[in-house]
C-alpha cells in the first residue's frame, strides 16, 4: 500500500474514532444482553412467549397492564375498534391469551368485549403458503360473532403476502415499534428485577433488530469509503488467512503439506474458502475438510468435517448400508462434499478474533480424523 493511501486512510480512521455517530455505534454493539448471551436472540418461539408475558396483567406485578395499554392503544390507532376495551383511560378487563392457539403465535380474546386480536410473528423465517389467510378463515369460523384485529410482527414492518384480502386486513407493525412502547413503560416500573429483564429485552431489541445500526453502517460507509473497503478486504476470513496454521497442525497428522489442498469453491479467481487434506490410502477420496461459512447473521465461521465427495457416498453406501452420510446445510445447495457420520463440527463463530482458533483447529482436526481412519478400517476390511 502506498503512503499516499496509508495516510489518506489513517486520517479517516482519526475521523470517524472521534465522531459521536461511531461512539453510538459502539454503545450499540459493545454490550451484550442476556438474550444473545444465551444465544437466543433470533429464536420465534422465546420473543413471542416474552411477549405475552409482557402483555400479561398477572405475570409482571410492578407492571400489571402498563404494556398493554401501550399496546392496545398503539394499535387502536389503526384499529378503531379497539376503542371498545377503555374507560376512563383504562381497561374495562383483562384478555385472555394464547399462545400457539391452533398453531396461532398469539392471540388476545376479550370474551366481555367480544374482540379477539390475533398476532403472528416472524424474524428469519418466512411465511408459508396462505398462512394468515387460514388464520383469518380458521378465527372467523371459531369466533364469527367477534370482531377480529390481525397484527404481523416483523423486523422489517413488511406487508404480509399471505393474508386473505377478503377479510380484515392485516396490521404491520415491528420490533422497533415495541421498543418505543416498552420506552414509555420503563421509567413507571419499580421493581428492579422487572426493569433490568425489560431493559435486557429492550437492549437486545435495538441490536439485534433496529434499523438504526444499520443506518449508521451505511453512513460511515459513504463518508469513508476507503477506510471500509480497507477493512473488508483485509479481514474477510477466508481460509487463505489462516491455511499457514491448518497446514502445520495437517503436518501433525502425517499430512503431506504439498499434497492436501483442494480448492472447490467459488471458482480460481476468487477467494478460497475450504481446504481438504486427503491421503491416497483413503478409500473413496475420504478426508478431512475445513470451510468457512456465513451463518444467517451474516457473519463467518469456521467448520470442519470428514468428508467425502458426493460422487463416491454411493459407492461407500454399497459396503457400507449403515453408515451416515448427509449434505452440509451450513455451505452452498449442491456443494460436492458430504458429511461422514457426523454434522459440520464448529471450529469457530468469529476466526478472526479468535484467540482459542489454534486448539479448536487441533481439536476438530482431530476428531474429523478419527472417524475418517475409523471407516477407512472399515472398507478394508470389508474390501
Amino acid at each position: 500500500m502506498n503512503k499516499e493511501i496509508l495516510e489518506k486512510i489513517n486520517i479517516e480512521i482519526n475521523s470517524i474514532t472521534q465522531s459521536s455517530e461511531f461512539i453510538k455505534l459502539n454503545d450499540l454493539t459493545n454490550e451484550e444482553d442476556l438474550f444473545s448471551i444465551l444465544k437466543i436472540q433470533r429464536k420465534e418461539l422465546v420473543h413471542s412467549d416474552f411477549l405475552a408475558k409482557l402483555l400479561d396483567p398477572n405475570c409482571f406485578d410492578d407492571l400489571r397492564d402498563k404494556f398493554l395499554i401501550r399496546f392496545l392503544s398503539f394499535i387502536q390507532k389503526d384499529r378503531p375498534i379497539l376503542n371498545r376495551l377503555f374507560k376512563n383511560g383504562g381497561l374495562i378487563s383483562s384478555p385472555i391469551i394464547y399462545r400457539e392457539y391452533y398453531s396461532i403465535d398469539l392471540v388476545l380474546i376479550f370474551i366481555n368485549e367480544k374482540i379477539i386480536l390475533s398476532l403472528e410473528n416472524k424474524i428469519d423465517d418466512d411465511e408459508m403458503l396462505g398462512q394468515i389467510g387460514r388464520y383469518q378463515h380458521f378465527l372467523f369460523k371459531k369466533l364469527p360473532d367477534f370482531e377480529r384485529v390481525y397484527l404481523f410482527l416483523t423486523i422489517d414492518k413488511r406487508p404480509s403476502y399471505s393474508c386473505d384480502p377478503n377479510r380484515e386486513p392485516v396490521l404491520s407493525i415491528s420490533y422497533s415499534d415495541i421498543d418505543k412502547l416498552l420506552e414509555d413503560v420503563v421509567p413507571e416500573i419499580q421493581n428492579r428485577n422487572t426493569k433490568y429483564i425489560v431493559e435486557q429485552f429492550m437492549k437486545h431489541l435495538k441490536v439485534e433488530f433496529s434499523s438504526e445500526i444499520k443506518e449508521l453502517c451505511i453512513s460511515f460507509y459513504k463518508r469513508y469509503p476507503m477506510f471500509y473497503k480497507t477493512l473488508i478486504k483485509n479481514s474477510l476470513p477466508y481460509l487463505e488467512n489462516f491455511s499457514d496454521l491448518i497446514y502445520e497442525i495437517g503436518e501433525e497428522f502425517g499430512f503431506d503439506p504439498l499434497k492436501k489442498e483442494t480448492w472447490d469453491y467459488p471458482n480460481s479467481n476468487s477467494l478460497k474458502t475450504q481446504i481438504c487434506f486427503t491421503k491416497a490410502e483413503y478409500k473413496f477420496g475420504m478426508g478431512v475438510l475445513f470451510f468457512i461459512s456465513q451463518n444467517k447473521d451474516q457473519l463467518y465461521e469456521m467448520y470442519v468435517i470428514p468428508a467425502i465427495d458426493k460422487t463416491k457416498k454411493c459407492e461407500l453406501k454399497k459396503i457400507l448400508p449403515d453408515i451416515r452420510i448427509e449434505p452440509v446445510p451450513q455451505y452452498e445447495n449442491g456443494w460436492s462434499w458430504f458429511s461422514i457420520e457426523k454434522e459440520a463440527i464448529l471450529i469457530s463463530e468469529d476466526p478472526v478474533i479468535d484467540d482459542n482458533l489454534e486448539q479448536n483447529i487441533r481439536k476438530g482436526f482431530k476428531e474429523a480424523h478419527s472417524i475418517i481412519l475409523k471407516i477407512n478400517e472399515q472398507v478394508k476390511e470389508r474390501m
